[in-house]
């Protein structure tokens, strides 16, 4: 997978694309989207690259013969313990990694609304976390050590030549900055987390949640969340492999000891007001020298990720990545 498109499908006449197409892209007018999306998936299967085929059909939203739509190239792999990780980058600007929750994926950025956010200022690598998405799924519960996700990200940052990186993660995406904060704080231009923090955590309600199967594990989100999580999002949570996700929170989160006194980079902390990981969230912003904290009124876990609006201005203000923090 590289980044243009194969030679055998070329592009049709009067359309172009920008030399840098991992993750991003440019119009298509819907009118020639499904054509064009049929040709490139039936060419890219017939090749025998049926990776590039799936990550393409996952990367163009359904559209309307009145709309345009953005197509993006097929998406990256890379594999870390036998594991293949699916990332996507997006935009130009200071890199951040954007690291989603349990049970979501790389699509959550775009629908909570962060990637329109955020985009214009940052060049953003999202990563499927291990378990999710498009990366691969092991059924191990060793698979899931805090030390392998970490080392998929520093794999990824690693593999795009790039010594330092801003961290935006959200729950298990927070917990694994936490991790990455721990191991390879060198790495970190800034550190910002939400509904996470480094106390430990007793995981066995997601463990009962999980052992009723997808539909009953969405089902809880969505009654946790007060009815108020989009329908796709819940499509997506229903999609997810059962067995990975059971994997991934057999064991409780341990406690992560730092030294976090010792953490120099920027460091942004939010939750939800009526998040219950809200006073251990308030704490540890105590604990980090260089933190802010950033709570979000009227929402539970779930529902802070879902409002970018309330962070972004304070993101933006500490990490100042242009002048323009519209």
């Amino acid at each position: 997978m590289g980044d243009s498109l194969p030679a055998r499908c070329p592009m049709p006449s009067g359309w172009s694309f920008p030399a840098r197409t991992t993750g991003g892209g440019s119009a298509i007018p819907a009118t020639s989207c499904a054509t064009w999306m049929s040709f490139w998936l039936l060419s890219a299967t017939l090749e025998g690259r049926s990776e590039d085929a799936t990550a393409a059909l996952f990367s163009v939203p359904l559209c309307g013969m009145a709309q345009q739509v953005e197509w993006r190239a097929p998406m990256p792999y890379l594999v870390n313990r036998q594991v293949k990780i699916h990332f996507q980058q997006l935009g130009e600007g200071p890199p951040l990694v954007l690291q989603h929750g349990f049970s979501d994926s790389i699509s959550g950025w775009y629908e909570a609304g962060w990637v329109k956010r955020l985009g214009r200022h940052f060049r953003l690598i999202m990563i499927d976390a291990r378990g999710h998405g498009l990366s691969d799924k092991p059924h191990a519960p060793d698979a899931y050590d805090l030390s392998h996700r970490v080392d998929d990200v520093l794999t990824v940052i690693d593999t795009l030549g790039l010594e330092r990186v801003h961290f935006l993660g959200y729950s298990m995406g927070g917990w694994i900055g936490l991790g990455l904060a721990q191991a390879a704080p060198h790495r970190l231009l800034s550190l910002t987390l939400g509904g996470i923090h480094p106390y430990g955590q007793d995981m066995s309600p997601y463990r009962r949640g999980i052992a009723h199967g997808m539909d009953g594990w969405a089902k809880l989100v969505q009654q946790a969340a007060g009815g108020r999580i989009p329908d796709s999002t819940m499509q997506r949570i229903r999609a997810n492999d059962p067995q990975a996700l059971a994997a991934a929170v057999a064991h409780d989160r341990p406690a992560l000891k730092g030294p976090w006194d010792q953490l120099r980079c920027p460091c942004l902390l939010f939750a939800g007001t009526h998040d219950p990981l809200l006073p251990q969230v308030e704490r540890f912003a105590h604990e980090l020298p260089e933190a802010q904290l950033v709570r979000i009124e009227d929402a539970d876990h779930t529902q802070a990720f879902f409002k970018p609006a309330r962070l972004t201005p304070a993101f933006l203000e500490l990490l100042q990545p242009s002048k323009d923090h519209v």
